[in-house]
């Protein structure tokens, strides 16, 4: 069965930079990923093969919503409900778990670092039965999602393979902008080169 090196589906990861802290974060850096309640994202997903062939779309998409908060371990979290719709039918949902830490890292309810906002220092090595995959900040920069511009910051997974017969490179690529939140993202399949692309399509944010 194929696996994916997804930051969500890393259930058994515990690790975080600053998980004991129990601070709350200042209003800046809660206000980068923007995860004030009824806040809205919406996402089409994407099938790729590899990097130079183009994408193409599963019919599936995912309605995000902030919808309260829940108490984790003694933190803090908000609540992001997901609605998958494939072909216009309601498919599946689930909850998501994720905090603000005092460093400014968006933190998911294992305690995993999904993205550190601005801090270009903070850097974290995966290992995984298939290689290891290190995470970096990379330079912001503009691009274009769905016919609309943002400026993000990719946060990037490159994946170190144990064995020469799994392809090195990307493996997972989670972008945001400040005050809208999660622009793009992808999820490598492990062995090979195919991924799961999420690109933002509509959004409410206060």
């Amino acid at each position: 069965m194929k696996k994916i090196i997804a930051i969500t589906l890393l259930s058994v990861m515990l690790f975080s930079c600053s998980d004991d802290d129990s601070d709350s974060p200042t209003s800046t850096e809660e206000s980068f990923f923007n995860l004030a309640e009824g806040n809205i994202w919406v996402y089409k997903r994407y099938r790729g093969i590899d990097a130079t062939t183009p994408a193409e779309f599963t019919n599936t998409i995912d309605s995000v919503r902030v919808t309260g908060t829940a108490v984790i371990d003694g933190e803090n979290y908000y609540r992001l409900s997901h609605r998958e719709y494939n072909s216009g039918l309601f498919s599946s949902e689930r909850d998501e778990f994720l905090r603000v830490n005092t460093h400014g890292h968006l933190v998911n309810g294992n305690g995993f670092v999904v993205h550190p906002g601005i801090d270009a220092m903070y850097q974290f090595t995966d290992v995984t039965e298939y290689g290891n995959v290190h995470y970096q900040l990379e330079t912001q920069i503009t691009t274009e999602v769905e016919d609309a511009t943002y400026l993000i910051y990719p946060y990037v997974g490159y994946f170190d393979p144990a064995v020469t017969a799994i392809p090195e490179g990307l493996g997972c690529v989670f972008s945001y902008q400040s005050g809208v939140g999660l622009i793009v993202s992808r999820n490598r399949f492990v062995p090979n080169t195919g991924y799961f692309e999420d690109r933002l399509v509509y959004y409410e944010v206060q």
